[in-house]
């Protein structure tokens, strides 16, 4: 029948890799596998769909051996199957093999390792596989210099202020520590800082926009990571902000260099995402009348 999906591989093997599989599942999971050691105990699980003869690797998933403290309380899950392989199965038996080794872990539900934008091709191959969307963001975009009239003004009010300020000095992201960064990203922003790490190492932030809020002993405050989307466009990947911190100039002073080194670059349009939990975020993209432009949702699949 014209249009019939393929029947399921049944000639495939899926289990746990072995040291020269994981390294070759890399170059499938970049986001997620192709970054320096962070260490054993950060080191994701990987499982890998394999040619019944062992020559071909044909699908692999990684799962993160920590959960995030942030919602939802899920393992995070990388998977990707070889175009001409896929809807065969082998997605749902990666899945599954992975499900297997976070129950034992004690994690109650598998997540999709990152956003993924509503009605994507992505989004539609977490359903396939049995995962459901659970919590959404909104990205916002926002002018430049309408963001600048918004950011600048509560900058200089807050450098106005005497007595009692938080010291703090702002340096580029690439003169903090990166166990510091990654620190920062992995316990307070409930994300794992594998994508962070690779995009780190691959230069794929741009560092004119990249900048760090250092204290006085040496710990990282906060910390913003952008990257250039087109010749006009610069997007925040990361913004955050140690929790005893929030609510100081840390914030703010973050959100002004950043934005003004954008804003001499050439920058029109400035993006970011802002879930539930950052209605501050979301209040300050309105302020400069920003537009949503997409969902992106988080995908959980229950054990």
């Amino acid at each position: 029948m014209l249009g019939a999906m393929p029947p399921d591989r049944q000639d495939v093997v899926v289990r746990e890799a072995d040291a020269v599989e994981r390294s070759l599942a890399a170059f499938l999971l970049p986001r997620s596998l192709a970054h320096s050691s962070l260490g054993v105990a950060f080191e994701p699980a990987v499982f890998v769909a394999l040619s019944a003869d062992g020559r071909r690797m044909l699908g692999a998933a990684a799962l993160a051996c920590a959960i995030p403290p942030a919602a939802p309380a899920a393992a995070p899950l990388d998977v990707f199957v070889l175009e001409n392989e896929r809807r065969r199965g082998l997605g749902r038996r990666l899945v599954n093999e992975a499900g297997l080794a976070a129950r034992r872990w004690g994690a109650p539900a598998l997540a999709s390792w990152g956003p993924v934008e509503e009605g994507s091709e992505a989004g539609e191959a977490c359903r396939r596989l049995g995962f459901r969307g659970r919590v959404s963001m909104r990205r916002f975009r926002c002018d430049a210099e309408a963001l600048w009239c918004v950011v600048a003004p509560l900058w200089r009010r807050g450098a106005g202020r005497k007595g009692g300020a938080l010291r703090f000095r702002l340096a580029p992201a690439a003169q903090a520590p990166r166990t510091e960064l990654l620190a920062l990203q992995r316990l307070h922003l409930g994300a794992p800082g594998e994508a962070i790490q690779a995009r780190l190492d691959s230069g794929e932030y741009a560092p004119e926009v990249a900048v760090a809020a250092m204290l006085p002993d040496g710990r990282v405050g906060g910390l913003v990571l952008c990257r250039w989307t087109d010749q006009r466009t610069v997007h925040v990947d990361t913004k955050v902000v140690a929790p005893e911190l929030r609510g100081s100039m840390v914030n703010v002073a973050l959100m002004h260099d950043a934005l003004q080194a954008a804003r001499s670059r050439g920058a029109r349009w400035i993006t970011f995402e802002a879930g539930e939990a950052h209605r501050d975020t979301a209040r300050l993209a309105e302020r400069a009348g920003g537009e949503a432009i997409s969902s992106l949702w988080r995908y959980v699949r229950d054990l």
